[in-house]
């Protein structure tokens, strides 16, 4: 990006995205000529979300899946929406940040954002919204109104899904057919209602016990029931037992970030509460068998790419012929990783010509660059397949027999132990 680039930062629920959501981040993107728009979903409001923190996501990565690295989905950070714009600012010292907000939110994001050194203001408002009058504001407020988007809200979505009622007029079809596939915002007829939270009180009651040995004894006993409520999914049930606990405890931030993430792997939320300063990496190789010198190559990509983490891939295809099962090698892979603890994990990767969208989805779970590790002998290829993608770091690790090519700008040449062998 340089110096005069503008980007935007979009705030909500999207509880479902609708059209409207849309027009006005691909509005003030044409408007001002964002070179990116960050989105940032809610979940730390007092909102009872129906849908989860990953339904949600994944609705607004569909409807905005053509303007690729543009626009990129986060959730909410833990720390805050201030401290969210404040560290894109300090990665991009010469750039302005343009918030987009609705006439509904202005006034309460204005006074979370004001102040903020180069943070301007972006208001969207219906034809039939009155504009607001202040003119005092600093610094400066540019004004959008979307003619077509008159009536078109999450609300009035979520009526008509429950109604069973056309939503083409406020939703995208890849966003219908999400909310289809999964059975999101549904009417449940009084008589199953009974039925519906009993299972809801089930699963609490399962999760709440999990948490022994988690949380003090005399704190997890004096949690009360989280409540109820029958149009929401599962996974936004989930989501909701998280915050319950966190709101219940009273949580601060530090227990949060230790916590957080326990809670949700126990449940299965794909999501973690990750740190602004997150940093992770992902190692792709067939690991046929798994090596000690790939070990190696982990622990070095852990120290001198400063990672929280690193995912290593088993790729289900390679361009040799493979001895062993995806299924064998991801085993061998775990027990050879497995002294690195939580700071690896082992995962089924793509093909090495399909790791564009693998690298894609585990680079959009964070805002620092995800580091990307390769062996000589596949760099330039790789390199060459995944330069176009955004926010993507490189380390390469020398190899016996092949020279080390060149290394674009911030890639890391990984210092061994040991030498690695050509296969």
């Amino acid at each position: 990006m340089t110096p005069t680039d503008l980007m935007g930062y979009y705030i909500g629920s999207f509880d479902p995205p609708t059209l409207a959501h849309r027009a006005a981040v691909v509005e003030a993107m044409r408007h001002f000529n964002l070179a990116r728009v960050y989105i940032t979903v809610n979940h730390r409001t007092d909102k009872d979300f129906n849908a989860s923190i990953a339904e949600r996501i994944g609705m607004l990565r569909l409807l905005f899946a053509d303007q690729g690295d543009r626009v990129v989905i986060l959730r909410e950070p833990l720390e805050g929406r201030r401290e969210f714009a404040h560290y894109v600012l300090s990665r991009y010292s010469d750039t302005h940040l343009l918030g987009i907000f609705g006439d509904d939110t202005f006034e309460k994001n204005f006074k979370i954002f004001a102040g903020e050194p180069r943070f301007d203001f972006v208001r969207i408002a219906r034809p039939t919204t009155a504009e607001c009058a202040d003119t005092t504001y600093k610094p400066t407020i540019y004004d959008i109104i979307l003619q077509d988007a008159d009536g078109v809200s999450s609300s009035e979505a979520r009526r008509r899904i429950a109604l069973g009622l056309d939503t083409s007029d406020i939703l995208s079809g890849e966003v219908s057919r999400f909310i289809a596939e999964c059975g999101l915002y549904p009417h449940v007829p009084d008589e199953a209602l009974a039925a519906a939270e009993y299972d809801f009180l089930a699963r609490w009651t399962t999760f709440h016990a999990s948490l022994e040995g988690v949380i003090s004894e005399p704190l997890r006993t004096s949690l009360g029931l989280p409540c109820f409520k029958g149009t929401q999914s599962k996974q936004g049930q989930h989501d909701k037992f998280v915050r319950h606990v966190v709101e219940k405890l009273d949580m601060p931030l530090p227990e949060q970030f230790r916590l957080r993430p326990v809670m949700e792997r126990l449940l299965g939320i794909g999501y973690a509460s990750l740190p602004l300063t997150w940093r992770a990496g992902v190692y792709l190789g067939s690991f046929d068998p798994p090596a000690d010198v790939q070990a190696d190559v982990v622990a070095a990509a852990l120290v001198q790419g400063a990672l929280d983490r690193l995912t290593v891939g088993v790729l289900s295809s390679s361009r040799r012929p493979l001895q062993r099962s995806t299924a064998e090698r991801l085993r061998l892979a775990r027990e050879m990783f497995g002294k690195f603890g939580d700071r690896v994990r082992i995962v089924e990767g793509p093909s090495l010509e399909d790791a564009a969208a693998f690298l894609r989805q585990q680079r959009n779970e964070q805002l620092e660059p995800l580091l990307t590790v390769f062996g000589a002998n596949v760099f330039p290829a790789n390199y060459a397949r995944l330069s176009s993608l955004d926010n993507l770091s490189f380390a390469v690790a020398p190899m016996d027999g092949v020279d080390m090519p060149d290394l674009p700008a911030g890639a890391i040449k990984l210092a061994l132990p040991r030498s690695v062998a050509v296969e």
